[in-house]
């Protein structure tokens, strides 16, 4: 009976969410969604019609949602590997059906295990608004919402995936059993999550989330090797019967032990809170990114600053005092970026210097090496040095309060606070130039082309990229300022410019064996026309267009 009561709710909590979901995405429609009211939430005459298409859609996410992932890893399985027999270094290159299965070992069965296993979900406001809210007893919750997510992954998951298999020459048989290791290691994953929660401390769940990070770096480095030495014994054995046999066991093992276990019902009922619930509600999504711990304020510095030597006054004060407060956020949001960065280019270091010794190099740069660098600089810098967290940060915690004041968007003061987040930016981005920069000249001195003006060139070339994509979202902002006061971007411009810049920036790295010097040339000018004009439009339009949506 109380199983029936919890199957019950989930059901008609799924069933309520898709019906909300449906009637917000109604009411963000052009022209009409403004007719809609909010009474339809509780309105009973359409309740029952667009419950259904809200079914429907949740339907079609259910069944769909897995063929459109295994879909996007089966293409990209395909330019997996045909990349590998490019690559000279690789001598046993994995196929396209292998580079397939590779991809779901590293993201289905490595990273997604550590991801789908977790049964608490600190995050989640469903488990709290089950819990503490309807007062269902956690233990039979949290497994039945296991259990059903567990066998629709099974079914639905296990028969596209028999498809896929199908597709790429294997036998139905390895499908269903690489889907059971795959349930047997997420069932195993979350017994042993519960023991990783620390309720007595500030951060209950670090130990997990510290698991999931270097499971997540070991998924992708086992993944690499099987990928550099062709291990396809490894491969075939996660799709054997031997996997399936091992995938029941644990399934078997780690199901009961679930069943018995007591931690449970303790974890959700000291880590379930409501006050957990009310920080979550609170949190809105346009504003994830840009809140501060009170650990990262640098109170005691600016305080230290200003009281000795102040020499500074109005607007640059008050952008000084503001960069300051909130440099060690900054720097620490770049600290991934910078760690990522480096990775990359000591992997593309190591593929250019195994490249080398096998006698031919894995990357076809020779006499027109800017012609390949061009379009790849420009795909990295726009991931690099994108500066759109940091102006929506700058508006979130500064512009929003001021700019209802006129003083504040005057020319001057526009000029000053423009110039010193330009600075503050250069700054911040320095140290992700300096990696990549030094990451081009090794590969640049391994392909034998070195000379004083290629050093130079290259220097310059990546130092104007970097200048053009940490000016760009700076002008759009005190030009545009797409930002609402509720954090919502509303600027039909700033969007439709920006999707511009994402299609040059990455649309051209398609194009990178036909780059003529003429192209060369004409995208470099580009960038610099880009930064001269934008910074003339800043000090001729931007007093009245700098203003609060």
């Amino acid at each position: 009976m109380l199983k029936d009561k919890v199957l019950h709710f989930y059901l008609r909590l799924g069933f309520a969410q898709s019906y909300n979901q449906l009637i917000y995405l109604l009411q963000k429609l052009p022209l009409i969604g403004k007719y809609l009211s909010n009474r339809l939430y509780s309105s009973k005459a359409l309740r029952i019609i667009l419950l259904i298409l809200g079914l429907l859609n949740a339907a079609a996410k259910l069944i769909f949602g897995p063929a459109l992932y295994l879909g996007i890893l089966y293409f990209l399985g395909i330019g997996l590997g045909k990349m590998g027999q490019e690559f000279s270094f690789i001598e046993n290159p994995l196929s396209n059906s292998d580079s397939f299965l590779l991809l779901l070992l590293v993201f289905s069965l490595g990273i997604g295990s550590l991801i789908k296993a977790d049964l608490l979900e600190l995050g989640n406001r469903d488990n709290t608004l089950a819990i503490k809210v309807f007062h269902l007893p956690a233990r039979d919750y949290l497994l039945t919402k296991a259990v059903l997510d567990w066998l629709r992954f099974l079914l639905i998951f296990g028969g596209w995936l028999m498809v896929a298999f199908g597709l790429a020459g294997r036998a139905a048989g390895q499908a269903w059993s690489f889907v059971v290791l795959i349930l047997g290691v997420r069932l195993t994953l979350a017994y042993l999550y519960l023991h990783l929660y620390r309720p007595e401390q500030e951060k209950p769940s670090q130990y997990l989330a510290w698991t999931m990070g270097f499971g997540t770096v070991i998924s992708v480095f086992i993944g690499f090797l099987i990928y550099w030495l062709g291990w396809r014994g490894l491969l075939a054995g996660v799709t054997s019967y031997w996997a399936m046999g091992l995938g029941l066991a644990l399934m078997t093992i780690f199901g009961l032990l679930l069943l018995r276990t007591t931690g449970l019902q303790s974890l959700a009922n000291r880590l379930l809170t409501l006050s957990s619930l009310k920080n979550i509600l609170e949190t809105r999504p346009e504003t994830v990114g840009v809140e501060v711990k009170e650990k990262d304020y640098q109170i005691d510095q600016v305080v230290a600053a200003t009281s000795t030597d102040r020499k500074d006054y109005g607007m640059v004060y008050l952008n000084r005092i503001f960069y300051e407060r909130f440099a060690g956020h900054f720097k620490k949001k770049m600290r991934l970026r910078q760690g990522i960065i480096l990775l990359v280019v000591l992997g593309l270091n190591l593929l250019t210097y195994f490249g080398s010794k096998q006698g031919s190099e894995p990357f076809p740069v020779s006499s027109d090496f800017f012609s390949h660098i061009l379009p790849a600089s420009l795909s990295i810098g726009y991931l690099l040095y994108s500066s759109e967290h940091y102006t929506k940060f700058c508006f979130y915690h500064l512009d929003r309060l001021l700019l209802k004041y006129s003083f504040y968007r005057q020319a001057e003061y526009v000029l000053a606070s423009l110039k010193i987040r330009f600075l503050a930016l250069i700054k911040l981005h320095s140290p992700l130039f300096v990696i990549f920069v030094l990451g081009l000249f090794g590969i640049y001195w391994q392909i034998g082309q070195v000379s004083l003006l290629g050093i130079l060139g290259l220097f310059l070339l990546e130092l104007l990229i970097m200048l053009f994509f940490s000016f760009h979202h700076l002008v759009m902002y005190y030009l545009l300022q797409p930002f609402t006061v509720s954090m919502e971007t509303k600027s039909l411009p700033y969007q439709l410019i920006n999707t511009f810049f994402y299609l040059f920036s990455f649309q051209v790295f398609r194009f990178s064996q036909n780059i003529s010097l003429v192209t060369f040339v004409g995208v470099v000018v580009f960038m610099l026309a880009y930064v001269l004009i934008s910074f003339w439009l800043v000090m001729r339009y931007a007093p009245k267009r700098f203003k609060l949506r």
